[in-house]
């Protein structure tokens, strides 16, 4: 992010409108709605392509944690996900 909030929003409208188009549209769109600002266009692409990389690796389990609820003398273990922001 940047020291200009506005540019930062700008950055998030357009950043989330690309999340909804299919990954074919994308370019096109960007290139329309950054009017030629390549910093931001670049910006945007990038983020695109490490949330692409990264998958759905933040919604899988990362862990196992005793399940305290299990009868006594039984090893239960229940999924740990994390959750960004808490």
């Amino acid at each position: 992010m940047t020291n200009n909030p506005r540019q930062d929003d700008r950055f998030m409208q357009l950043l989330a409108v690309a999340r909804q188009k299919p990954p074919s549209e994308r370019e096109t769109y960007l290139r329309i709605a950054c009017e030629g600002d390549e910093s931001l266009h670049s910006a945007i692409s990038d983020e695109l392509l490490w949330e692409e990389r990264m998958g759905s690796f933040m919604q899988h389990p990362v862990g196992l944690i005793p399940d305290e609820s299990a009868q006594p003398g039984h090893t239960v273990t229940r999924h740990v996900l994390f959750t960004a922001g808490l």
